[in-house]
């Protein structure tokens, strides 16, 4: 899922998973991983006090800004509103020099570096007893497991073997 529908698919994934397999949304873990936020570019007062409704939504990518980063905020609003077991966010803020450099059809050195570069910076900002329970989610294996009784499969999480 994707494009204007589902910006932020932690919710829809987290229905999908209650709906097909019948597993309550406060049992659910859910881990986000952001494809990174842009900070709205500063412009003039005095520049922007000639704006017309259609500058002030087209200047400074807002108008692609607004439906796309609304969408993620309620998206992630909704699902801790359906109350997870644990929700945890992770995403960077690009300054606007360095969030002009990535583009949603561009995937060139410049705009990976910047990547790379947000993702360390997230990774770095983990507090260390995520960072533990981060080890141990993402350390285990992703099965499908038959319950006598149900006729779908069922996920569940296999511990790494020993």
């Amino acid at each position: 899922m994707g494009g204007l529908a589902a910006n932020g698919p932690a919710l829809a994934a987290a229905l999908d998973l209650r709906a097909v397999f019948g597993v309550p949304v406060d049992c659910q873990s859910v881990l986000s991983l952001g494809t990174t936020l842009a900070t709205p570019r500063p412009h003039p007062a005095r520049a922007r006090a000639a704006w017309g409704a259609l500058d002030w939504l087209w200047r400074g990518n807002r108008l692609l800004d607004l439906p796309l980063g609304g969408q993620v905020d309620l998206q992630t609003d909704l699902l801790r509103g359906l109350g997870p077991r644990r929700l945890i966010v992770l995403d960077e803020e690009l300054d606007p020099g360095k969030a002009d450099a990535v583009h949603l059809v561009d995937a060139g050195l410049d705009a990976r570096a910047k990547l790379a570069e947000a993702a360390a910076r997230t990774a770095a900002r983990i507090p260390p007893d995520l960072r533990k329970d981060l080890d141990r989610l993402l350390a285990r294996r992703l099965a499908f497991v038959s319950v006598p009784g149900d006729l779908r499969p069922r996920p569940c999480l296999i511990p790494p073997e020993a």
